[in-house]
């Protein structure tokens, strides 16, 4: 009995032991040319309709979703701001 409380105290230990700790938090990166790029994105003229997806095809998929069930192609708030936009450019 006494093997035994040693056998499991010392695998309780050994499990403490090699118990892996978090990583530590990513450095801010450090750019010495290094620049920031803010703006905003505006949908000019008419905002297009968000489109029905179809879940007939999935009887399990419909039940989910009685209601109409819409597209996020783009998510544009009512005064034409889009949510997310890529911009590309060019570096010198």
């Amino acid at each position: 009995m006494k093997a035994l409380c040693c056998l499991v105290f010392v695998a309780a230990v050994t499990a403490l032991v090699r118990t892996p700790t978090p990583p530590a938090a990513p450095a801010e990166p450090q750019a010495d040319d290094g620049a920031t790029l803010t703006g905003r994105v505006k949908v000019k003229g008419e905002i297009p309709k968000r489109r029905k997806i179809q879940t007939n095809a999935d009887p399990k998929c419909a039940a989910m979703h009685p209601g109409d069930l819409l597209s996020d192609d783009y998510v544009i708030d009512p005064a034409g701001n889009l949510q997310s936009a890529t911009t590309p450019f060019e570096l010198d």
